[in-house]
């Protein structure tokens, strides 16, 4: 397994959204987390109609086409101009995961709050991980957790039939398994909002996903810290969600 400390990260990042960077440079800086590069190109105001032409095919015949209902992941809702940006984001974060040099690598969502001691834990973690593994989910987006019912004792990693996206705030991908989502993403142009569309390509493409218990990443813009765009019947907050006790001290500093 790769050191941690060499897996590329990828903060798909809003330039707007200076107060999300800030902090988050704090925590990486003091969790020693170096390799990590910001995804800074498509933010909405730079998506031209060409860009959508190119990168998108989101009508219900190209839902059809797929052979897929919308609503079997989320009520589909239209693209609205954040979400064309982090599709955007999120795809050239695939692209650079699946052509890099690295066997895998961590995708962010620039609300991404990593709990502490995150390189020393995740590395704990990841040497329990089953070996057939495509992709890891280490957050806990929209409260999504698995069963109390379903944990054992000393297992950490739950395979978890399809759809079996968990929000994409934190997800380790593989090289492979990022440049199938890219390619294809790619060539079949992007249908749903961010999380539906790597749920379904994730489907199609048969992969093992695995969530992490205990998540080890909140959403900032799920625990009340940050503000949100997502539209108030998909908005989820829990100010419970917490990995941190050294938040509110970086914000005053």
């Amino acid at each position: 397994m790769d050191k941690i400390n060499d897996i590329p990260s990828f903060v798909v990042h809003y330039k707007g959204n200076t107060q999300r960077r800030e902090l988050l440079e704090k925590i990486h800086t003091k969790e020693n987390l170096d390799n990590v590069i910001w995804i800074l190109d498509f933010d909405r105001e730079d998506i031209t109609y060409q860009m959508y032409v190119d990168n998108f095919q989101a009508d219900h015949l190209e839902y059809q086409r797929r052979g897929q209902d919308p609503n079997e992941f989320y009520p589909h809702y239209p693209l609205q101009p954040e979400m064309v940006s982090l599709c955007l984001k999120q795809k050239e974060a695939f692209r650079r995961i699946g052509y890099g040099n690295s066997k895998f690598g961590i995708m962010f969502e620039d609300d991404a709050i990593i709990c502490e001691n995150f390189k020393e834990t995740l590395y704990k973690y990841m040497k329990t991980v089953p070996p057939d593994w495509d992709v890891l989910f280490i957050g806990q987006g929209g409260g999504k957790r698995i069963p109390k019912q379903r944990l054992q004792e000393g297992i950490f990693w739950y395979k978890k039939e399809h759809p079996a996206d968990r929000c994409a705030d934190s997800v380790i991908l593989k090289k492979e398994a990022a440049r199938k989502i890219y390619d294809n993403m790619n060539h079949h142009k992007i249908c749903f909002n961010p999380d539906p569309e790597l749920g379904f390509w994730m489907k199609v493409l048969d992969m093992n996903v695995y969530w992490l218990e205990p998540p080890i990443v909140v959403q900032g813009s799920q625990n009340g810290l940050f503000e949100t765009v997502q539209p108030p019947r998909c908005r989820y907050v829990d100010e419970r969600m917490q990995t941190r006790t050294d938040v509110q001290e970086m914000l005053k500093g």
